[in-house]
C-alpha cells in the first residue's frame, strides 16, 4: 500500500480488474513525469512564466515600459583564467555568483543568466516593482560591500584577489522564453545594450548608473556625475557613480549598509521572506513522498500565486501580504511528516523555523 496517499487509494480501490489496474499505474507514472517536469521548470524560470508554458505550451513575450538591468564582470578575467587551472577557475566563479545569488534573493530582482565571468540580473521583471531602481542599487551596493570583505580577506591572507564592476541602466525591454528544448528566459532592447556599456564604462569596485536609474536613487544615494558615453545606435548616455548611501538612510550613518527607513521606501521586509522560500521549496521538491500527486510542490506554488493575485485585487497592505504569502508557503510542510493531521505539524513547523528568518512572535501567531 502506498504511503497514505488519498489520490492512489481513491483511485485504485474500486477497481481490481488487472486491465483498469494497469491504467491507474500508467496514470500515476504521468503524473509523476509531468509533475518532474513541473518542478524543473520553476528551477530554470519565474514562476508565472512556467505557469504559462505548463498551461498552454509555450510563454508569450511581453514588453514593459520601465525596468532595471544590472550587468556585473570582473576585471582582468582573461588573464586569470589563463593563470588558474580550469577547475579552480570554475569553482571560484561558482562560488561568487552563488554569493550574488544570495544576495539578490532578498531583492525583487530575477537572474536572467552568467556568460563567463558577466552576470546578469533585472528587477521589475516579470513582475513589475515600483522601485525598482532602488532596489537594484541597494543589491549592487551589498555586493561590492562583500566583494570589498572578500578583497581584505584574500590580502591578509596573501591570496589573489578579484574585483568587480557594475552597470545599471533602468529603461524599456522586451522579456520572453526562447528555445524548445532548451528553455531560457532572457530579455532584449537598448535597454540592455545600455547597462552592458555601463559596465564596461564602470571602474573596479564601482557602481556605474545612468541618468534614468539616477533619477529614481538621487534622493537615497550620494552620486558623482562621470559626464557621457556613447552607446551603439542611441548616441550620448550620461553616467553616474554611486557613491554611498546618504547617511539618515544607513546603518550608523555611515553610508554602506541600508537602515530599515531605506528598506521600508523600496518595500523591502526586514524579514528574509526569498531566503525561507528557497529552503522551504527545496525540502518539499526533494522529501515529499512521490505518492502525493495533488499535495506536491507545484500545488504549494500554486497557492501562492493565488494569494498574491487575491492580495492584489483586495489592495491588502504589504506587510499583511507578506504574512499570507509565508502561511500559503508553509501550508502543506506538515505532509514532510505524516498524512494525516498535517495542518497542526506545519503549524509546529512555523514555530519553529520561522524566528529564524525574522519573524516576530506576533507574525508569527497570525501565520499560524
Amino acid at each position: 500500500k502506498p504511503y497514505n496517499s488519498g489520490a492512489v487509494d481513491y483511485i485504485t480501490k474500486p477497481f481490481r480488474a488487472g486491465i483498469v489496474r494497469a491504467k491507474v499505474d500508467l496514470f500515476v507514472r504521468l503524473y509523476k513525469k509531468r509533475k518532474q517536469i513541473g518542478d524543473l521548470l520553476l528551477n530554470i524560470l519565474p514562476y508565472s512564466v512556467s505557469e504559462e508554458i505548463r498551461e498552454n505550451g509555450k510563454a508569450i513575450p511581453k514588453r514593459y515600459g520601465s525596468a532595471t538591468i544590472m550587468f556585473t564582470d570582473f576585471k582582468a578575467f582573461s588573464v586569470k583564467a589563463l593563470e588558474l587551472a580550469p577547475v579552480e577557475l570554475v569553482n571560484q566563479l561558482d562560488w561568487y555568483f552563488n554569493e550574488f545569488d544570495k544576495i539578490i534573493s532578498k531583492y525583487s530582482i530575477e537572474k536572467i543568466k552568467t556568460i563567463g565571468d558577466a552576470y546578469m540580473c533585472v528587477c521589475g521583471v516579470p513582475v513589475s516593482v515600483k522601485e525598482d531602481a532602488l532596489q537594484m542599487t541597494m543589491a549592487a551596493t551589498e555586493i561590492i560591500n562583500f566583494m570589498e570583505k572578500e578583497k581584505k580577506r584574500s590580502i591578509s591572507s596573501g591570496k589573489p584577489f578579484w574585483e568587480l564592476r557594475i552597470g545599471i541602466h533602468t529603461g524599456p525591454l522586451v522579456a520572453g522564453v526562447i528555445g524548445k528544448k532548451k528553455f531560457a528566459y532572457d530579455i532584449w532592447g537598448n535597454s540592455v545594450n545600455i547597462a552592458a556599456r555601463l559596465e564596461g564604462a564602470s571602474d573596479p569596485g564601482r557602481i556605474n548608473i545612468s541618468e534614468e536609474a539616477y533619477k529614481q536613487i538621487k534622493d537615497y544615494f550620494v552620486c558623482s556625475s562621470r559626464g557621457e558615453i556613447g552607446a551603439k545606435y542611441i548616441g550620448k548616455v550620461k553616467m553616474h557613480f554611486v557613491e554611498s548611501i546618504r547617511p539618515e538612510y544607513s546603518v550608523e550613518r555611515k553610508g554602506k549598509v541600508a537602515n530599515r527607513e531605506l528598506k521600508k521606501i523600496a518595500g523591502i521586509s526586514e524579514v528574509q521572506f526569498e531566503k525561507l522560500k528557497e529552503v522551504v521549496l527545496s525540502s518539499l521538491r526533494n522529501e515529499l513522498s512521490d505518492d502525493l500527486f495533488y499535495h506536491g510542490v507545484h500545488h504549494t506554488m500554486d497557492v501562492m500565486n493565488a494569494v498574491r493575485i487575491n492580495g492584489r485585487e483586495e489592495n491588502i497592505p504589504v506587510d499583511d501580504q507578506l504574512l499570507i504569502d509565508t502561511a500559503a508557503l508553509l501550508h502543506d510542510t506538515g505532509y514532510l511528516h505524516r498524512y494525516e493531521h498535517n495542518e497542526v505539524l506545519a503549524v509546529k513547523n512555523a514555530q519553529k523555523i520561522l524566528p529564524a528568518y525574522g519573524y516576530s512572535t506576533g507574525q508569527i501567531r497570525v501565520i499560524c
